[in-house]
């Protein structure tokens, strides 16, 4: 009776975090909205931000190229990265991993914080261990957040130093990021750490499931993993800083270095769906952006259109590869 009476209450109280996370991702989404509406309506210089667009310069247009080019790169390392990530369990070819990292993206924009995406790539392979695939590529994609949220902290400490922003003391900034990058070297010595849980003491069955996937990743598997995080990571930071210098000349490469980074800490730990995704980046970059004197509307459509590349495209791709029969 205990046991059922256990189980009512914590169905109940899962069932109010997840209203509750739910109420915070459209608050999200109606105020990240709300800041980048207001801020286009009442820009005034239009004239000259079109003016510095269409005097684009040969510079400029390499610049454009470029962030086209690292487009299918930006894809190919996140598709390697599910490749090595399930080698554990499933021998898929490289043709295949990319495919279904570009189906994974129709899944990951009907649901919150992307988490549809590793389903709809495990289920396109018609793989056997869907619910373990789907646990290793979310172990490869919290790797991503990882080093997210390593670079986001760092550039945090020091733009706070740079404005001088009285927030909380610097020094704990420098401790938190401690504290992250001990996370990360942990994550490095993950098998050896789990060569010493006994899993059969483990009652949760997420946890048990977990745990179990995790201690089929080896030394090898997680350096690659890792490479790849950090690779993938400065194609999309690399896209970002030269899509806003194109909008606009004030933002230096100083100005990115400790920007940009913050931006995507501050996108990823934010609840979101995917409709408030560019919208709520836009909302940290200008937020961030402003005691640089950057113009809004220059940040805002460098942002869209990035999310366009990265994102638009990507999920019209997968939503057309979809309708095709995989080729394993």
């Amino acid at each position: 009776m205990k046991n059922i009476e256990n189980d009512s209450l914590l169905i109940e109280n899962n069932n109010h975090q997840s209203r509750l996370f739910s109420f915070v991702k459209w608050v999200v989404l109606v105020v990240a909205y709300f800041v980048v509406i207001y801020k286009l309506a009442t820009f005034d210089d239009y004239d000259l931000l079109f003016a510095c667009i269409r005097n684009i310069t040969y510079s400029q247009c390499v610049g454009l190229i470029v962030i086209l080019l690292l487009f299918p790169v930006n894809y190919l390392l996140e598709a390697l990265k599910w490749k090595v990530s399930i080698s554990g369990i499933a021998n898929i070819s490289l043709r295949s991993a990319i495919i279904s990292t570009f189906v994974g993206n129709v899944g990951a924009i009907i649901t919150p914080n992307r988490l549809g995406d590793y389903p709809v790539r495990a289920a396109y392979l018609g793989l056997k261990n869907k619910v373990e695939a789907v646990m290793l590529g979310m172990i490869g994609s919290a790797m991503l957040s990882l080093v997210i949220v390593v670079f986001g902290v760092f550039a945090l400490i020091h733009y706070i130093s740079a404005f001088g922003i009285q927030i909380v003391n610097k020094y704990y900034f420098y401790l938190l990021f401690l504290i992250i990058s001990s996370a990360f070297v942990l994550i490095l010595l993950l098998p050896f750490v789990m060569s010493k849980i006994h899993f059969e003491k483990i009652r949760n069955k997420f946890l048990y499931n977990l745990f179990s996937e995790m201690s089929k990743m080896n030394y090898l598997m997680l350096l690659k993993i890792t490479l790849l995080s950090l690779l993938r990571y400065v194609v999309f930071f690399s896209q970002y800083a030269i899509i806003l210098s194109f909008f606009s000349s004030q933002i230096t490469i100083v100005n990115a270095l400790l920007v940009i980074p913050i931006v995507y800490l501050f996108t990823t730990i934010t609840p979101t769906i995917s409709a408030s995704e560019a919208a709520t980046r836009a909302g940290y970059a200008l937020l961030l952006f402003e005691p640089m004197g950057v113009a809004a509307p220059a940040v805002i459509i460098a942002t869209l259109f990035l999310w366009i590349v990265n994102n638009g495209i990507p999920i019209c791709v997968g939503f057309i590869l979809s309708h095709f029969k995989v080729i394993k």
